[in-house]
C-alpha cells in the first residue's frame, strides 16, 4: 500500500498539520474486527510512539467508515474525533491530523495520523502504557499494551523523490532544485521525533512564533552529529557500519533545534551549509556513532557507528 498525504494548509488559521509520504505493506487480513497492525514514527517507521508532542502513524484494519481521505477543518484545535474514529494514549484523547480509509475491495490498512499527547507516560511504556483506536458509533476498538517507545529514531520529512522539506532562512522560501541551497547559507529542514522541547509542545495547535520551543537535548549530544555528504548506496534501518565515511567531511554547524512555527508538532533544525560544499544533491543525516570529539568510531575500541535515515538537499 502506498499513501501520499499532503500538507494541510490554511491561510488564516495555521500553515500545516502534516503529513507526507508514508509507504508500508501488509498481507491481507481478517476484516471482521478492528485491529491495530502497526504503530510507527512516520518518517523512519521506527516501531512505537515517538516523543510526546511529535507525530505518529497508526495502521489499522477492519474500519467500517466510508472510504476516503478525511482531513480536519481549519477550526482549531485539531479534532479528537475524525471519520468517526478516536484514539486515546494512556486514557487521553490524541489530536487527529488525518484519516485514510481505503476502499473495501483493496484489502489494505487504514491510516490514522495523530499528535502524541503530553500525558503519555514514557516511563511506563515498557509495562503498562496503552493506545486504543475506537470507532465511535460501533464502539469497536483495539488496544496496544504496552506501547513501545520508538526512541531516537525519528527523521526528516521528504517528498516522493527523497528531497527534504527545507527552507532558506533568509526569506523562508522552499529549498528546491529550482531554488537550491547555496554554500555558506543557513537553511532549516523539517523533522519529526528527534527530540523533546521546552516549553512543552502545543497539543492540537500550530506552534506560535513566541515563545521559542527549543530542544532539551541540544546538539550534538542529543541527536548525534549532522552531516551533508554523498548519498549512501543503501540505507538499512537501523543502519550498521559507517555511512559515507564520517571523517570525509566535518560535521555541520547547527544553529537551532526546536519546533517549527506554524506547524503542528513538526520539528525544525537550522544548519549552515559548509562554505566549501560543492554543487550536487547531498545526503543530510545524523551519525550517532561519533565520539564526543566528533571523530569516527574506532574498531580498536569496538565502537559501532549508527546513522539515521537521510534526505537529499540540493546545493548549487
Amino acid at each position: 500500500m502506498c499513501i501520499r498525504l499532503v500538507f494541510i494548509r490554511s491561510k488564516d488559521v495555521f500553515r500545516s498539520a502534516v503529513l507526507l509520504g508514508f509507504t508500508m505493506s501488509f498481507a491481507p487480513l481478517a476484516w471482521s474486527q478492528v485491529k491495530i497492525q502497526a504503530l510507527v514514527e512516520p518518517v523512519s517507521y521506527a516501531r512505537g510512539l515517538p516523543n510526546v508532542g511529535s507525530l505518529a502513524s497508526i495502521y489499522v484494519s477492519g474500519l467500517t467508515g466510508a472510504p476516503g481521505l478525511y482531513l480536519p477543518t481549519t477550526a482549531l484545535p485539531l479534532p479528537f474525533q475524525l471519520a468517526g474514529i478516536n484514539v486515546t494514549v494512556d486514557g487521553v484523547l490524541a489530536p487527529i491530523l488525518a484519516v485514510y480509509i481505503p476502499p473495501t475491495e483493496q484489502k489494505t490498512n487504514a491510516l490514522i495520523n495523530i499528535q502524541v499527547p503530553l500525558e503519555w507516560n514514557t516511563e511506563a511504556a515498557a509495562s503498562r502504557s496503552s493506545l486504543i483506536v475506537q470507532e465511535s458509533l460501533s464502539l469497536r476498538s483495539d488496544e496496544i499494551t504496552p506501547v513501545s517507545n520508538s526512541g531516537w529514531w525519528g527523521g526528516f520529512f521528504s517528498d516522493q523523490d527523497g528531497f527534504g522539506f527545507a527552507q532558506h532562512t533568509s526569506d523562508n522560501s522552499p529549498v528546491t532544485r529550482e531554488n537550491p541551497a547555496h554554500a555558506g547559507e543557513t537553511i532549516a529542514v523539517l523533522a519529526n521525533g528527534l527530540f523533546r522541547v521546552w516549553p512543552p509542545a502545543p497539543i492540537g495547535f500550530p506552534t506560535p512564533p513566541q515563545p521559542v520551543f527549543v530542544t532539551t537535548t541540544p546538539y550534538p549530544q542529543g541527536t548525534g552529529y549532522l552531516f551533508l555528504q554523498s548519498p549512501p548506496v543503501t540505507m538499512i534501518f537501523p543502519p550498521l557500519g559507517d555511512i559515507g565515511s564520517c571523517a570525509s567531511s566535518p560535521a555541520l554547524k547547527v544553529t537551532f533545534e526546536g519546533l517549527a512555527p506554524g506547524f503542528v508538532g513538526v520539528e525544525q533544525i537550522q544548519f549552515v551549509v559548509p562554505a566549501n560544499q560543492q554543487p550536487g544533491d547531498w545526503a543530510l543525516f545524523f551519525n550517532i556513532g561519533t565520539d564526543i570529539n566528533g571523530q569516527c568510531p574506532s574498531p580498536a575500541r569496538h565502537e559501532t557507528p549508527s546513522s539515521g535515515p537521510y534526505v537529499k538537499i540540493p546545493v548549487r
